[in-house]
């Protein structure tokens, strides 16, 4: 007999999901939930979320920023593990499957580090600045690297 499993055991006291219970029945579908706080039994989903989470907090305690920060964090948490070896695919590069080419390594930077942008197209005239003492908050989604 096919069956449905969900993570949410809340989900049977809302209305849509009786209507969707009673839908799955009536097709011979047992709707099966698992028990909250038991990551053995969440999917993969769930999973990758603990960890992009997981990392998240690691990034910002190890670099003692404040939790108004975390999308900074998350999004370097993410580009970090889009760039690394993946177990639930085999050992292979989430990066290099979409891109076909794999990833360099080269520009990775700590969080949260000193850096020193290029500001030259900023400058007001040729005397000023090229640059300012800053901190490296993660990684442009609208630039290559």
């Amino acid at each position: 007999m096919p069956h449905l499993n969900s993570s949410d055991p809340t989900e049977a006291a809302n209305s849509a999901a009786h209507s969707s219970n009673f839908f799955l029945s009536s097709h011979g579908i047992t709707h099966q939930t698992n028990y909250p706080h038991t990551p053995e039994q969440n999917g993969i989903v769930e999973r990758k979320h603990r960890h992009l989470l997981d990392l998240t907090r690691t990034l910002l305690y190890a670099s003692n920023l404040p939790k108004h920060f975390w999308t900074e964090a998350v999004t370097t948490a993410n580009y970090l593990i889009n760039r690394l070896p993946s177990k639930a695919l085999s050992k292979q590069i989430p990066y290099q499957i979409l891109h076909g080419t794999a990833p360099t390594y080269d520009h990775l930077r700590t969080f949260r580090c000193l850096c020193y942008p290029w500001l030259r197209p900023y400058a007001i005239d040729k005397l000023s600045p090229r640059s300012q003492p800053s901190v490296f908050l993660g990684y442009s989604s609208q630039k290559r690297i």
